[in-house]
């Protein structure tokens, strides 16, 4: 009497919600009936325009809680913000939205000049920035945006005090 082989479908019956079936795989070297069964569970592959595959998704590497990574439907994982600092201020991005906030500090001891003010980060369209200036001395009586002044990488900021400092923030894409 022959043996008949072993028939293993991942596809039937469906798996219970929340669970996927295990993948097994024919270990027969020679087209004989099997008699030695493993199985795998397949990696998840992810979305490249025309959908994925479900399975197990990639370990995250080490620091990738700390720094906030998600997993996205590519399959593979991404920090939503980014953010550093120089000699000009202070800068986050949103890498989902291109969001980007920027913020510093500004020396106003200029009596009655103009400063220009460089951005930590360039903005990628000036029509979309927002800037705030805050005077942080009682000694200024104005500091201002100097008018049409803002750009990608700058703007300018006016004040008819003496010596202080200025808070500055940018807002844009």
């Amino acid at each position: 009497m022959a043996l008949e082989p072993i028939v293993f479908n991942f596809d039937s019956p469906a798996p219970p919600a929340g669970h996927s079936n295990i993948v097994f795989q024919d270990d027969s070297l020679s087209g004989e009936p099997i008699v030695h069964i493993s199985a795998f569970d397949p990696l998840m592959v992810g979305d490249s325009g025309s959908g994925g595959l479900p399975g197990n998704v990639p370990a995250p590497g080490v620091g990738d809680a700390a720094a906030g990574k998600f997993f996205k439907a590519d399959g593979t994982w991404s920090a939503l913000f980014t953010n550093g600092s120089n000699a000009s201020g202070f800068w986050e991005k949103n890498l989902i939205t291109g969001h980007i906030r920027q913020w510093g500090v500004v020396t106003t001891d200029i009596a009655g000049g103009t400063l220009g003010v460089t951005f930590p980060v360039n903005f990628t369209s000036s029509g979309s920035i927002s800037v705030v200036v805050t005077t942080k001395s009682l000694n200024d009586r104005i500091t201002y945006i100097v008018d049409g002044s803002v750009t990608t990488s700058g703007f300018s900021v006016g004040n008819n005090g003496t010596s202080g400092y200025a808070y500055w923030s940018a807002d844009g894409f």
